[in-house]
C-alpha cells in the first residue's frame, strides 16, 4: 500500500455471490487499496476450500490487503441461528 489514506471496498460493495479471489480482483481492478472482510466472507471462503495461506496469497496476488474487519451482528441474540453459533 503506498498511499498515506488507502481506499477501502466495503464487503457488501461486492455482494454475497462472488468467490474470494473475485472479490480480491475486482477491488484491485477498481483501484482499491483493500478490502472489509466479514466473518460471513471468511467462512465462505474457508468453505471454498481455501486455507488462511490461501487467503493471504490471493490478497498478495492482487496487491490487496485486508484494511477493515466489518461488524458482526446478532452477538449476544438468543436463539442464534447455527452461522451465528459459528463466528
Amino acid at each position: 500500500m503506498s498511499k498515506k489514506n488507502p481506499i477501502t471496498i466495503s464487503s457488501w460493495t461486492l455482494g454475497d455471490k462472488c468467490i474470494f479471489e473475485q472479490r480480491c480482483k475486482a477491488a484491485a481492478e477498481a483501484g482499491y487499496d483493500g478490502i472489509g472482510l466479514r466473518a460471513e466472507t471468511y467462512v465462505d471462503a474457508l468453505n471454498e476450500g481455501l486455507t488462511d495461506k490461501d487467503i493471504i496469497d490471493i490478497l498478495n496476488k492482487y496487491n490487496i490487503t485486508c484494511t477493515e474487519v466489518e461488524y458482526i451482528v446478532q452477538w449476544c441474540e438468543e436463539p442464534r441461528s447455527y452461522e451465528q453459533k459459528y463466528k
